[in-house]
This record gives C-alpha cells, sequence and structure tokens, in this order.
C-alpha cells in the first residue's frame, strides 16, 4: 500500500472524551502524509488509512483533514484540539499553534445542527439501520439509544463552547467534570431515564447552542492561505527526499540537490516571466523558511 508517515495519532471516542466504561473500546485517531511517489505527487490517491487489529485505528492523509476542518468536521477538530496523543510529530505544532485559523465558525454550527438532527433520530430508534447490535437491544428494551443521546449532548456542549471561549473541548472530564459525571451515568444506567426526558432535554441543548451561536463571543474564518502554506511547508522535505530518490534512479538533474526550494521558485517565476505579489499579506510565512526534522516513517497496512 505504500509508505506514510505520522503526523499525530490521538486517542479518540468515549476515552478520549472522558466517558469510557470497562466495555469502551480503545481508539485511535490520526494524520499522516503519503511517503511515496505515487501517493505523494503522482496519479494515485490515499485519503485515509484504517486498522482494526490490534486496536482500532483510522487516520486522515493532511490535505484531506485541512478539507474536513475547513467545512467543520468535529472528528477534524478533536484531533486539532486533542491532548491525549500517543504520538505527535514536531511539525503538528504547525497545526495546533494555529488551530483558531482553522475553524469556520458558520460551517461548524451548520455541521453541529445536521449531526444533533441526526445523532437524535438515531437515539430515538427513526434509523435503527445504522445502529449496532447492542444499540438495537437497548432500543428494543428502554425505547432509545443512550449513546447517541450522549454524543448528541456532547456535541452540543462543543460548539457552545467554541462560541463563547473559543477552544473546542475533547475531554469533558477536564472541562466539565459535572457534565462528563451526567453523561456518564446516561450511559452506564439508561434505565433510570425515560425517552421523554431525554428528548426535552435535547430541546434544551439545541436552544442553548442556536443561543451560542446567535450570541457568540467568537468569529472564526478558515485561514485558506495559512492551510496551503502548512500543507506545502510539512510536505516540503517529503517531496525533496522523494526527488532525490527519483533523480538517483531517472537520471534526472539533481535540481534540489543544486538549489533550494525558495531558489527554484524564484527561478521558476523569473523564466515565466510573472512576479508573486510581495505585499505584507502575502509575505512568506516563517513556516516555510525552517529547517524539518525526520518524521519518521511507519508502513502501513
Amino acid at each position: 500500500m505504500g509508505r506514510i508517515l505520522f503526523l499525530i495519532s490521538a486517542l479518540g471516542g468515549s476515552h478520549a472524551y472522558g466517558l469510557s466504561t470497562p466495555a469502551s473500546d480503545v481508539d485511535f485517531r490520526g494524520v499522516f502524509l503519503n511517503a511515496d511517489v505515487a501517493t505523494a505527487a503522482g496519479l494515485d490517491t490515499r485519503e485515509h488509512v484504517t486498522r482494526r487489529e490490534p486496536r482500532d485505528e483510522s487516520y486522515h492523509e493532511l490535505r484531506y483533514f485541512m478539507q474536513m476542518l475547513r467545512k467543520g468536521n468535529t472528528g477534524a477538530l478533536e484531533i486539532l484540539f486533542s491532548d491525549n496523543a500517543h504520538y505527535r510529530h514536531p511539525l503538528f505544532a504547525l497545526l495546533a499553534h494555529n488551530r483558531q485559523r482553522f475553524i469556520h465558525t458558520v460551517h461548524l454550527y451548520k455541521t453541529l445542527k445536521g449531526y444533533l438532527h441526526s445523532e437524535r433520530r438515531l437515539a430515538n430508534g427513526e434509523r435503527t439501520g445504522l445502529l449496532g447490535a447492542r444499540r438495537k437491544q437497548q432500543i428494543d428494551r428502554l425505547g432509545f439509544s443512550p449513546k447517541n443521546f450522549v454524543q448528541m449532548f456532547r456535541l452540543a456542549h462543543c460548539g457552545i463552547a467554541v462560541f463563547e471561549r473559543g477552544v473546542f473541548p475533547v475531554d469533558l472530564r477536564k472541562d466539565d467534570p459535572s457534565l462528563a459525571d451526567r453523561l456518564l451515568a446516561i450511559k452506564a444506567t439508561p434505565e433510570l431515564y425515560t425517552k421523554a426526558r431525554l428528548n426535552e432535554e435535547a430541546d434544551l441543548w439545541i436552544a442553548r447552542l442556536d443561543a451560542a451561536f446567535e450570541h457568540r463571543r467568537y468569529e472564526f474564518t478558515f485561514d485558506e492561505a495559512l492551510a496551503h502554506d502548512v500543507c506545502a511547508a510539512i510536505y516540503a522535505p517529503v517531496m525533496q527526499a522523494l526527488y532525490g530518490q527519483i533523480a538517483a534512479r531517472r537520471d534526472f538533474p539533481p535540481t534540489l540537490h543544486a538549489y533550494s526550494l525558495q531558489t527554484q521558485l524564484l527561478d521558476f517565476q523569473r523564466d515565466a516571466g510573472c512576479v508573486l505579489g510581495n505585499d505584507e499579506a502575502n509575505e512568506p510565512r516563517s513556516v516555510t523558511d525552517a529547517v524539518w526534522p525526520e518524521i519518521p516513517p511507519h508502513e502501513s497496512r
């Protein structure tokens, strides 16, 4: 399948949220770079890699991950704001240190509204075909799926936190211990709750989310220019290494060995007869001038 390079591998799911039970699976989520010619610069595409054994792992390619953030995907935001990383390469700091610039407030709100509607239907048993066997059993026994109600309330809380505090809280145990206790109680002892009661609470969470968005204290817009720069900066050492391999194998001119990347860019602009704007708004960010450390390889399965 080719080589990939991890940028981050972080704890996901209920263990990341502070809502795990003894029966909870251990999940890992993260971001990777393609590190072979075909997928990094060639004609092939690899946007996701997954592994089910010995644990559940799912990773997104960097550029696809940035597209997810641009759309307000909460799973991507959980990775971006995670403080439970099993592995984090120093290059990931380019994203983490600028994480508020990769939030789009309006897109996040629209995404959350869609998620909450979907989770509510699942919680009430209106879309049982998408549920696992255990949740179907709970619907048959209780009339509702407690885990989907918990997911709904958690996502609403995260959205409210973004609009009111400018952060996307991943670990509820750290962010709001009382809420974490309440949501864990719904998961662990669902027989103490009724479908009607949880739907009333769902209405309150939706109203709170709407109010927090309408009166939001923080307004973020996804920074497209920074996203492009970060992707280019992180992929630069990979591309340079790949070209070195190609030049040796194909007898191509060793251009990357003779010139710095910046010199080649200037040569290209001059030869093409074009000059890019050099005002303050278009000044190269310092991240593109850094000396990047080696990224340890990982063979995907």
